[in-house]
């Protein structure tokens, strides 16, 4: 899989771990969490955007992207 960050303003569809799919643009990159003792989460993760809601999915969770 190519780094998160080489999706940047691209349209993607994203597939999670769980089946769940999310299609829209990434419009941010690396929302790290970095302070694995407070928040359990020491991963890279992206938004993505379709029409005037965004999710943010952590990169353990990506079972797969394309780029549309």
């Amino acid at each position: 899989m190519k780094h998160l960050a080489e999706y940047m303003y691209k349209d993607v569809e994203v597939t999670t771990d769980d089946g769940q799919v999310f299609k829209g643009t990434v419009e941010s990159w690396d929302c790290s969490v970095t302070n694995k003792e407070e928040y359990g989460i020491d991963e890279t993760s992206f938004d993505v955007r379709r029409g005037g809601t965004s999710v943010t999915l952590y990169e353990s969770e990506i079972k797969n992207i394309k780029e549309l």
